[in-house]
């Protein structure tokens, strides 16, 4: 789904709602958004994750063409790719270790 997309890249309800409007032809408005993508139970701030499956990520990016990434780089593939919001302190525990 299109909202999805745009959510998971990161971009902030404001600019969610002006992309569907001129790219995709959708009028919608901030608080309509808020609530599709609660319905959606995506959330920005609830960040409750699993640290295994966070270490479990890491070691299989690691095995593949991302073993030399970096922290950053790890991050934008956790929340991207995988669609983990995480406390970068969690990440950053990980490659301390």
């Amino acid at each position: 789904m299109v909202i999805e997309k745009y959510f998971h890249l990161g971009y902030n309800y404001k600019t969610i709602t002006d992309v569907l409007q001129v790219h995709h032809g959708i009028s919608m408005s901030v608080r309509t958004l808020k609530r599709r993508l609660q319905s959606y139970n995506l959330v920005k701030r609830k960040i409750n994750v699993d640290e295994d499956l966070v270490r479990n990520i890491i070691r299989s990016e690691m095995q593949g063409p991302g073993q030399l990434a970096g922290y950053r780089k790890m991050w934008h593939i956790l929340r991207l790719k995988h669609h983990v919001m995480h406390q970068g302190s969690l990440l950053l525990k990980f490659f301390m270790n």
